[in-house]
């Protein structure tokens, strides 16, 4: 153990000790009139080396770092001959063990961290650290130590926004021994309780010490569908401003896997909306495969219609699909690849593949592919232009052409209109093909029969 000027670095066997540890050095400071300093673990682990990267023995650890207010700790590295394994968290072989949950489950925590009592905190016995999360309207709590048997987490003061009724799901991490590779963690049980006074209490049968539990809680209450400004329904033809899709629950308006809301505007759930001024304001970014967001919207006429949607991506494959009701309207909607100029958008142009039918209809955008952005989309009835992209139909630009792999096949010269006969002439079979303006003002799919 050694002092700097601002840490005090000590390694750490077992977690028992920490709290007098750190009780102990606070008063030293005290008896020599010296500030608070922030403490940092050197080095902490179980003082058997075979149990290193075991989640069972982290989370006491864990929990009593933050009870106690440690800086920051370093998981102890005892196997030299074995460099990048991450503390044991990952096997000899470099698979994922059941430490790296537990620390995954530790790592996804985001809001703030809760207060969490132990039995008896000066033990490495049955311990645990939680945080509640507002803006993804959940909490989680991680539990285990050298105990086994039925817990009760009992959980006060739950948060207001979570609802009288909440979904428990209680996950299990198993662990053999440090070169075990473990697939994923268990779902031991999953079911909906009732807030009493702002209480629950939830029963977790530890069955082993090397294990790790984890308790999630999400929002029993569903909140349907309804559009985002019930007073201005989008309409059909006209322009879907994608950030504004309707309010509901997660599943029911909208579908997003990642909990964070990594653009942190505009909006307050999980959607990665983003402040963009190439996007006139704001546009939905860091999309992911199979994630979707629903609109309600008013077609005025059943027609086929012209899709335009301004998009931006520096990845190939990955675009947009279309549907109305459920049913798709659109094949695969992507501009050509943008050399990773994230921020720089292009119009991507192609038709519904049915004539909409009139009347109010629920509209899904789902995304194929990862890493997208997408400002907006706008239908327009066939034969009454675009106020999206303003180009001139005859006029003659480049265009460089991709197939549907994202491979490049070449360019043509060519006004919008004769595209199709373009494309034949220079050789290329039936298929779907990209073209980018080489002036970057415009990006299309094209169909070549």
């Amino acid at each position: 153990m050694f002092l700097e000027p601002s840490f005090e670095h000590p390694n750490q066997w077992g977690s028992g000790g920490i709290p007098d540890a750190v009780a102990n050095y606070r008063a030293l400071e005290k008896k020599y009139n010296l500030n608070p300093r922030p403490i940092t673990i050197n080095e902490y682990s179980s003082d058997k080396h075979e149990l290193e990267g075991c989640p069972g023995v982290s989370v006491p650890f864990i929990a009593k770092f933050e009870r106690h207010g440690i800086e920051s700790a370093v998981i102890s590295w005892w196997f030299v001959s074995l460099p990048g394994r991450l503390g044991s968290l990952l096997t000899s072989d470099n698979e994922k063990g059941g430490g790296w949950y537990m620390y995954k489950w530790y790592g996804d925590m985001d809001g703030y961290m809760a207060n969490v009592t132990p039995p008896n905190d000066k033990s490495d016995g049955i311990d645990g650290f939680a945080a509640v999360n507002k803006k993804a309207k959940e909490a989680s709590v991680v539990i285990d130590g050298n105990n086994t048997g039925t817990v009760h987490v009992n959980i006060s003061n739950v948060p207001e926004f979570l609802g009288s009724q909440v979904n428990i799901l209680v996950e299990r991490v198993t662990w053999e021994n440090k070169d075990k590779a473990v697939p994923a963690p268990n779902v031991v049980s999953e079911d909906v309780y009732t807030v009493t006074d702002g209480q629950i209490s939830v029963p977790v049968n530890v069955e082993n010490p090397y294990y790790a539990y984890r308790v999630y809680i999400t929002s029993g209450v569903v909140i349907p569908q309804s559009p985002f400004d019930p007073d201005h329904v989008m309409t059909i033809p006209g322009t879907i401003e994608v950030e504004n899709y309707d309010l509901g629950s997660a599943g029911v308006a909208y579908s997003d896997k990642d909990k964070e809301n990594r653009g942190e505007a505009y909006r307050e759930d999980a959607v990665d909306v983003y402040t963009s001024d190439e996007a006139d304001g704001y546009a939905v970014g860091y999309c992911q495969e199979g994630e979707w967001l629903k609109y309600t919207v008013e077609v005025k006429e059943e027609a086929i219609y012209n899709i335009k949607a301004r998009l931006s991506c520096g990845n190939e494959n990955v675009g947009i699909k279309l549907y109305l009701d459920d049913e798709p309207i659109s094949d695969l909607i992507q501009t050509a690849p943008n050399d990773n100029e994230w921020t720089s958008y292009l119009v991507a142009e192609t038709k519904t593949t049915k004539a909409l039918p009139k009347g109010a209809h629920t509209l899904k955008m789902e995304i194929v592919d990862s890493w997208i952005n997408i400002d907006r989309i706008e239908f327009v009835a066939e034969g009454s232009g675009t106020s999206l992209t303003e180009i001139e139909a005859d006029e003659v630009k480049i265009f460089t052409v991709w197939d549907i792999s994202g491979r490049s096949v070449g360019s043509i010269e060519s006004t919008e209109k004769g595209i199709p006969s373009a494309l034949k002439n220079s050789g290329l079979k039936q298929g779907f093909y990209l073209l980018k303006a080489a002036d970057n003002s415009k990006s299309l799919s094209v169909v070549v029969e």
